[in-house]
């Protein structure tokens, strides 16, 4: 009798998962906020009410990244152009309200963490997010001095329109660019 040898493929094993927010729970809250601090300088971050207003805010878009181990390694925000524009209309005399933009308001990925092995998925899920909702682009202004500008331009076809040289105050230089949403998946 012909034994059959069944051969178990081994599982990929899930190094993160990219997760969407919507409620969140005091632990998700307190690993955001020593993400913020571990990827900011101190200028940069926003202090935890604010975050925290973010995060809750059920008008906005959030996805976090969670490793292996369930812990908390990036998250992002991103809200409707036109309700970010009061906002930011002093810090940037260019940008113009824009109902069909997303601006990305805040993507933080821990240091140690090498940002192109996590953007594909990480991003890859906010633009199906913002092209059902309807958004034909996400702006930002990214980070000059930690390569975040150039890589975007790099691997996302972000299109640049001008460097902001003290952006918000916080002492180094932004980009402000654009994707266009129908140009990535």
């Amino acid at each position: 009798m012909d034994e059959q040898i069944q051969f178990n493929k081994p599982e990929k094993k899930e190094l993160f998962k990219v997760e969407e927010i919507f409620k969140v729970d005091e632990e998700t809250l307190k690993q955001i906020f020593q993400l913020e601090k571990d990827c900011f300088p101190e200028q940069m971050q926003s202090d935890d009410k604010e975050l925290r207003e973010l995060i809750e805010d059920p008008e906005l878009i959030k996805y976090i990244v969670r490793d292996a181990n369930d812990r908390i390694f990036s998250y992002l925000v991103a809200v409707p152009m036109v309700k970010e524009y009061e906002w930011l209309k002093d810090y940037d005399k260019e940008f113009s309200p824009d109902e069909k933009s997303l601006y990305l308001e805040s993507i933080a990925i821990r240091p140690d963490i090498k940002p192109e092995k996590v953007l594909p998925d990480f991003l890859g899920a906010l633009f199906k997010k913002a092209k059902n909702e309807k958004f034909n682009k996400l702006v930002m202004h990214a980070r000059v001095n930690n390569e975040f500008s150039k890589k975007l331009q790099e691997f996302y076809a972000a299109k640049f329109f001008r460097r902001l040289e003290n952006w918000h105050g916080f002492g180094e230089p932004f980009d402000y660019l654009e994707i266009d949403l129908g140009q990535n998946k």
